[in-house]
């Protein structure tokens, strides 16, 4: 696994974007029914500015950081799409 940003952005096609991550606690993370101490990652595009800020509380994979960066390129795929892209990328790349 290469687990890093900058490759993927690369591969990706969108090496102009300023990409930052930002380590939050679980304790941050809540669902639907208030429960707090979730796993999560997730992704603030700023489309005007090409940054993006990835919230995580555990270690980024290599499927997060793809996942999350095609949330970026494509901004209006639904999360279906992104799930299908995200495992054909990583077949193809394994």
């Amino acid at each position: 696994m290469r687990n890093d940003i900058k490759y993927w952005q690369h591969y990706l096609g969108i090496e102009q974007w300023s990409v930052t991550t930002i380590k939050i606690s679980k304790e941050q993370v809540s669902d639907e029914h208030c429960r707090t101490g979730l796993s999560f990652v997730g992704v603030v595009p700023y489309h005007d500015t090409k940054q993006a800020e990835i919230y995580h509380t555990r270690t980024m994979s290599d499927e997060d950081i793809v996942h999350e960066l095609l949330h970026v390129k494509h901004p209006l795929w639904s999360e279906e799409q992104v799930n299908l892209k995200t495992k054909k990328i990583l077949l193809t790349t394994s």
